[in-house]
């Protein structure tokens, strides 16, 4: 029971314990913006997809809660503090433009 609690207590507070360290998970706001195919891999060697972004300020491998979904960041963008997320074609980049989100670091 007092286990149970405090996983729910640590999960609002937006901790999650994993193993015998824990990791923060955090709520950002970040200036978003969209890329499409370049013709080159990613900064993990991965080809661009759907679900990808690209980010100076998290790790390769990050999980990021963007608007309800997961992305993965596995590229860098040219640029610190912006979320450059991938998308398959340029039309759709272009209809996202430059936003701002708030979004869930999972580390």
């Amino acid at each position: 029971m007092i286990k149970k609690l405090i996983v729910a207590l640590a999960t609002m507070m937006g901790m999650f314990f994993l193993g015998t360290g824990n990791a923060q998970a955090e709520w950002v706001t970040v200036e978003a913006t969209a890329y499409t195919h370049t013709g080159n891999p990613t900064a993990s060697g991965e080809w661009p997809y759907v679900g990808g972004v690209a980010a100076n300020d998290f790790a390769i491998g990050t999980i990021l809660v963007i608007d309800g979904i997961e992305y993965i960041v596995n590229d860098r963008s040219e640029a610190p503090h912006i979320v450059d997320i991938f998308m398959d074609t340029y039309d759709e980049c272009i209809q996202f433009g430059r936003q701002y989100k708030n979004i869930y670091v999972k580390r």
